[in-house]
């Protein structure tokens, strides 16, 4: 069986293709099936249970649980959450002013970003 080499072309049509389809939101999340996501973590704050229910990539509902000791009401994140694509820097933008310490005791909005991926 003959080798092909691929060309400077074929190669600039393959990242144009993974550009314009495959890095695309809708390609990765928007097109995914309904799904729910429950992520539990201890942190020194006490412990965060999320479930998040994801349709079409959109979060469609939010709940958070746990045993943290933070003074802010809590459906300020959820309600937040709600709505938005589920994307890590989407979800980071979304929630760039808010200081989840007021909310979660010592977790940092990076953490709880972990917790959501």
């Amino acid at each position: 069986m003959p080798q092909y080499r691929l060309t400077e072309k074929d190669w600039e049509k393959i990242h144009e293709i993974s550009r314009d389809r495959y890095q695309k939101w809708e390609w990765n999340y928007g097109r995914s099936p309904k799904f729910n996501l429950q992520h539990s973590k201890r942190f020194p704050a006490g412990s965060i249970d999320l479930r998040l229910e994801v349709k079409k990539g959109m979060i469609q509902d939010c709940k958070i649980f746990g045993d943290f000791f933070g003074v802010g009401d809590i459906a300020d994140i959820e309600k937040r959450l709600i709505g938005q694509q589920y994307d890590r820097k989407t979800i980071s933008d979304v929630l760039e002013n808010m200081d989840m310490r007021h909310y979660f005791g010592n977790v940092s909005k990076e953490d709880f970003l972990d917790l959501i991926y």
